[in-house]
């Protein structure tokens, strides 16, 4: 299963339980001042800083481990359990990033289950169908689903590259051209599919 950030998945009310009262107040200050900004984000990490005057800004990175979040900080607090007060402020800025700017699904799946296979792409011309996958929330439950766009759509050469695959299906506005997978899948059609990503699909399709 896929995990990936989101303002749904972020358990920021859950973090807060591991700080104190006066810690949560001094985090949603620094933060209802614009003082937290949101320097990188990624399906399964950020950056954020936090202005902590008169010193430098505290960097405080959030991580997403399978279903697990941690928060570090780079303050003299950092250690310690619990939150410090640059991290309940970041939570809450990047709940709000996270709002406004929500990953992009497709690119998330594409970037963590799709991986090229060397050996068998390079005895090949033509890098023929790719699999693709789909995040879909059936009720509080988030499930993958496995795609298949013909070759043909496709750049020849794509080789099972996340980004080119990424690239097509968004300049070539290829969504209409995705075909759910209803049956199982062989190497035969998808040479440039790690032998991994076919299993994935095929665990995709029998779990329904």
């Amino acid at each position: 299963m896929l995990y990936l950030l989101t303002a749904e998945t972020l358990p920021v009310d859950q973090l807060l339980n591991t700080a104190m009262p006066k810690i949560v107040q001094q985090g949603r200050d620094i933060y209802q001042k614009g003082y937290a900004q949101v320097q990188h984000c990624e399906p399964t990490n950020a950056i954020i800083s936090v202005e902590d005057l008169p010193g430098p800004p505290a960097q405080c990175t959030v991580r997403l481990a399978g279903n697990q979040v941690t928060v570090t900080c780079s303050c003299r607090y950092g250690y310690a359990w619990g939150l410090c007060q640059h991290r309940v402020a970041a939570l809450f800025q990047l709940r709000d990033h996270l709002r406004l700017h929500p990953p992009s699904l497709w690119r998330a799946v594409l970037d963590q289950a799709i991986q090229p296979h060397p050996r068998r792409s390079a005895a090949v011309s033509s890098s023929g169908s790719a699999l693709v996958f789909s995040l879909q929330k059936r009720g509080a439950i988030w499930s993958i689903l496995a795609y298949t766009i013909a070759g043909k759509h496709l750049p020849i050469d794509h080789r099972g590259d996340p980004d080119t695959l990424a690239e097509a299906i968004e300049s070539r506005t290829l969504h209409q051209h995705v075909k759910h997978l209803r049956s199982q899948v062989s190497p035969d059609v998808y040479p440039s599919m790690s032998m991994e990503l076919l299993a994935a699909a095929n665990t995709a399709i029998s779990s329904g």
